[in-house]
């Protein structure tokens, strides 16, 4: 990665930390340059406007927490058991949860998407293949309604989200109660 590529993705990393401790309102050129340690000009000069900041940063974002897991897809074949599933799940929760910014951004990722026609096509676009292969692994284990429990699997996984902003300390005990509720209970 050239220098000007790794300032960018400086500058992009910081931007995600504004997001994450103030929220998308707070982010500017000059918020961001002064996190990530850059002059304001050179923020500018990587993101022309604030929305293409935003827009660019959510965009890494996405693509990060695609790297975070990227044997998903390959582990997720490989569930044999219902248990197998809890257990990657509560792992890939756990990362998301140990990670300060993952949670927070991801939420407001979600409500500026509401503004964004391309942001929500991409977060759609991303949560509907991870929803997919959770559904394609749920069948393999005999589920009934694969599509529906993915859908509520997702949602759980949501809701545990705004829980963790609400209550930081929030175990993922809790989590793994719920997850088998669903999952073992069907």
């Amino acid at each position: 990665m050239g220098e000007s590529a790794s300032t960018r993705v400086k500058v992009l990393e910081a931007a995600l930390k504004v997001i994450a401790r103030s929220g998308v309102d707070a982010v500017t050129h000059r918020c961001v340059a002064r996190e990530a340690g850059v002059s304001n000009g050179v923020a500018s000069y990587h993101f022309k406007t604030r929305e293409a900041l935003i827009q660019e940063a959510f965009k890494y974002h996405l693509g990060e927490v695609e790297e975070l897991h990227p044997d998903f897809s390959h582990r997720i074949e490989g569930v044999n058991t219902r248990q197998d599933l809890i257990d990657l799940l509560l792992e890939i929760v756990q990362r998301d949860m140990d990670d300060p910014i993952c949670i927070p951004a991801e939420y407001e990722l979600i409500l500026y998407a509401r503004k964004d026609r391309e942001l929500a096509r991409l977060f759609s676009d991303w949560e509907f293949k991870a929803q997919a292969q959770l559904a394609q692994a749920l069948e393999r284990l005999g589920y009934a309604k694969p599509n529906l429990t993915a859908r509520v699997v997702i949602s759980l996984i949501r809701g545990l989200e705004l829980e963790v902003l609400i209550q930081p300390a929030l175990s993922i005990d809790v989590f793994r109660q719920r997850l088998e509720l669903v999952l073992l209970g069907n």
